[in-house]
């Protein structure tokens, strides 16, 4: 995974909401060609770390989740969704806030969201391994067991 340059552009009526103009995040992913890079993380014109460009970030710091605030761009995607009314059943704290740069290079572990792959944790980050002996597994599964039909595909 990587940091993209491109920023998002901030537009309050339309955070949250998955629409089809993904412009921004065409122009992000453009920006690597490693296929070793799955992923590139996007943030707002104010340097906050929203999420990706196809997915939702999750942090993990001391037994808790952080996330990023979706009040002025990013969309709310429903394996993220999932994440968080799980995560309340399995009494896991999630914070929704602003998340800088250095929050996402000291995290514990990290794992992206998407309605299509699910949850997926972060191995490698601008080329250092990222640790995942903290990673709330049961969490985790649960959320694939949960973003899966019964034939084993994903519901996104």
């Amino acid at each position: 995974m990587t940091f993209c340059r491109t920023p998002l552009g901030e537009n309050p009526a339309l955070a949250g909401l998955k629409h089809l103009n993904r412009l921004e995040q065409v122009l992000a992913r453009s920006e690597w060609r490693n296929p070793e890079i799955a992923e590139g993380l996007m943030q707002d014109g104010r340097g906050r770390i929203i999420g990706g460009t196809m997915s939702n970030l999750f942090l993990v710091r001391a037994g808790r989740l952080l996330t990023p605030r979706l009040d002025t761009c990013g969309i709310a995607g429903t394996a993220r969704a999932l994440v968080l009314r799980i995560a309340g059943l399995f009494g896991i704290e999630v914070v929704e806030r602003d998340i800088a740069r250095t929050d996402v290079l000291t995290a514990d572990g990290l794992f992206l969201t998407n309605a299509l792959i699910g949850v997926w944790p972060v191995r490698r980050l601008v080329g250092q391994d990222v640790g995942l002996t903290d990673m709330p597994s049961k969490l985790i599964a649960a959320v694939q067991r949960a973003a899966r039909t019964p034939d084993g595909r994903s519901r996104g």
